[in-house]
């Protein structure tokens, strides 16, 4: 995925088709103005911003005076003012609806609405639809696999535009965005400062356009492979999770064969680290193509599924295809053996 400056962004969206309505959608927002009416303003008439999570809520008063100022975050320079706002319901949530102008266009009014919710759980009953939907993955933080997506989904326009930080815990650029594209996501970029700097936490913000012809039977079979693999890598680690101390003890009573042999190949690698324990193995090449090879030898279809779908672009099954398979165990916190 590529890296675009937030003001290439705006020049590239100012020129797409993102589908009807114009709206955006921006659960989780907290005071992020920048990154929503900022960055969308060309393409959006409505901007609903809302923020149920951790019970921080919105500071209204302070992005509105940023957003005058042309201080707000990620919008330096582009004023904004707006009304005295106005009370009302969104799909029976109340909330406040400001009327909202750029200094240098007062003609043109725009409406900024920030939702009092304490959940989000209004989105899965609401039919409204838009064309812009933002999304802090923090579920991506610890590697849930509830996306956002999914969800988001039928809320989108057909070519609509999914803005999402990614939290940690995603398969992001080492599975092609697989998961993404699976469900109709193309990615787009990778959203940087002007310096080039990463706009939010984790892996950063980045932007995918809905198009629903990517769901092919292809990228099923490819999407169920990467879940073949990941579930291989949790059961083959999952004998020493919780249990570490059976790396050297590989004759333990009530192990398999299986797990013994695992348990006496992982040991040589230990015994080629200076300091024995989980974090100092996680990216040793010695225990990354041990893995590797035990998923090759195991599980041959999975792994050849993958390798047929990227062989165009010379990916494949790689060592960091497999690295970021194991980013959600977080080997760093499981200690010395």
């Amino acid at each position: 995925m590529v890296n675009r400056t937030l003001s290439q962004i705006r020049s590239d969206l100012a020129t797409m088709t993102t589908g009807a309505n114009r709206r955006l959608l921006y659960p989780a927002s907290g005071d992020d103005v920048g990154c929503s009416v900022g960055l969308f303003w060309s393409i959006c008439d409505s901007f609903y911003l809302i923020d149920p999570y951790f019970g921080k809520g919105i500071d209204v008063k302070g992005a509105l005076k940023a957003m005058a100022e042309g201080s707000a975050n990620y919008m330096t320079g582009m004023r904004v003012a707006s009304d005295g706002g106005t009370r009302l319901k969104f799909d029976g949530v109340p909330g406040t609806e400001y009327q909202v102008w750029l200094e240098s266009q007062p003609s043109i009014k725009k409406r900024l609405c920030f939702i009092d919710s304490n959940t989000d759980t209004w989105l899965e009953k609401t039919t409204t639809r838009y064309n812009v939907i933002l999304n802090k993955d923090y579920d991506g933080i610890t590697g849930n696999d509830n996306y956002p997506y999914v969800t988001a989904w039928d809320r989108l326009n057909s070519n609509g535009i999914f803005a999402e930080t990614i939290g940690d815990g995603r398969d992001s650029g080492e599975f092609d965005f697989i998961r993404y594209r699976c469900r109709g996501f193309e990615p787009l970029c990778k959203a940087t400062t002007e310096a080039g700097g990463q706009i939010g936490f984790a892996s950063g913000l980045h932007l995918f356009q809905k198009r629903s012809h990517y769901h092919t039977t292809e990228y099923d079979n490819f999407d169920r492979s990467i879940e073949t693999v990941i579930g291989a890598v949790n059961e083959i680690m999952g004998d020493f999770m919780g249990d570490t101390a059976l790396v050297t003890d590989v004759s333990r009573e009530g192990a398999t064969a299986g797990v013994r042999q695992r348990a006496a190949e992982l040991l040589v690698v230990f015994n080629g680290t200076t300091t024995k324990n989980w974090a100092s193995v996680e990216k040793n090449p010695a225990f990354v193509d041990w893995l590797y090879r035990c998923l090759r030898r195991d599980h041959p279809a999975a792994i050849n599924a993958i390798d047929r779908l990227n062989s165009t672009k010379g990916v494949g099954f790689t060592r960091s295809f497999l690295q970021a398979a194991l980013k959600p165990l977080r080997l760093f916190s499981w200690g010395p053996i």
